[in-house]
């Protein structure tokens, strides 16, 4: 029973990682915000596709400063979506099954426009 548990918290491990990879998306998103005071159309869309190629689906983006905003004003990034996971729970010769899961995941970063 313990090894099963040690196999999950693995496979929840995977989960955290994936997790840790929308952040640095995102983050790196924000740090081109900052240079341009916005989220261009063309950035929105390249943004969704690195977004769904890590999992997360039903990308929401309402939210985001999509305007230009002058220089020291504030500007913010919003990531919504539910990623999508398949985890396999199993403890040997007792049980094992594939649960699916949809994980909700929100995103909020602010920062200043710096052009």
């Amino acid at each position: 029973m313990v090894f099963g548990l040690v196999l999950l918290s693995g496979r929840f491990m995977e989960v955290f990682r994936t997790r840790e990879q929308l952040n640095q998306i995102a983050r790196a998103y924000i740090l081109e915000m900052e240079t341009i005071g916005c989220l261009q159309s063309d950035d929105m869309d390249a943004l969704r596709v690195d977004l769904e190629q890590e999992g997360l689906a039903n990308v929401n983006l309402m939210g985001t400063t999509t305007s230009p905003v002058g220089y020291g004003e504030q500007i913010e990034l919003v990531i919504e979506g539910d990623l999508s996971v398949d985890l396999p729970v199993a403890i040997p010769f007792l049980y094992e099954t594939v649960q699916d899961w949809d994980i909700p995941i929100k995103i909020n970063l602010y920062s200043t426009a710096k052009h």
